[in-house]
């Protein structure tokens, strides 16, 4: 088990949206030593407190992963190993795909006021 901190990602598509979690595919990018970019593309499941502001997510977002884990599980019956990506805690960057925060304004009635 690997914990990630403090890696850029670019969310291509929402995959799934449930009560626990929200399964999005995200890609990297690495910088090489020639200057070239190596990229990988993953599936990763959001989950935990910033459970609503995935929800709100859309494709092309970028998001600064700042709490998650990557593990590799081997199921003997199958013989299969997979590959879990988790992510505990994000920042959304940039401002025109930031998701909007939802609050709730209270009005005061017109019957309220002093004239």
């Amino acid at each position: 088990m690997f914990f990630i901190s403090g890696k850029f990602c670019k969310v291509w598509k929402i995959l799934d949206k449930k009560e626990k979690y929200v399964k999005i595919q995200l890609g990297t990018s690495d910088k090489q030593q020639d200057g070239s970019y190596k990229n990988s593309t993953w599936s990763a499941f959001i989950m935990g407190k910033q459970l609503e502001l995935a929800k709100q997510l859309k494709e092309g977002d970028v998001i600064n992963v700042l709490k998650g884990k990557v593990e590799n599980v081997y199921n003997k019956e199958k013989q299969v190993s997979y590959c879990n990506v988790a992510i505990f805690e994000f920042d959304v960057e940039g401002g025109s795909n930031k998701p909007s925060t939802i609050k709730k304004v209270e009005v005061e009635e017109e019957d309220d006021f002093p004239f």
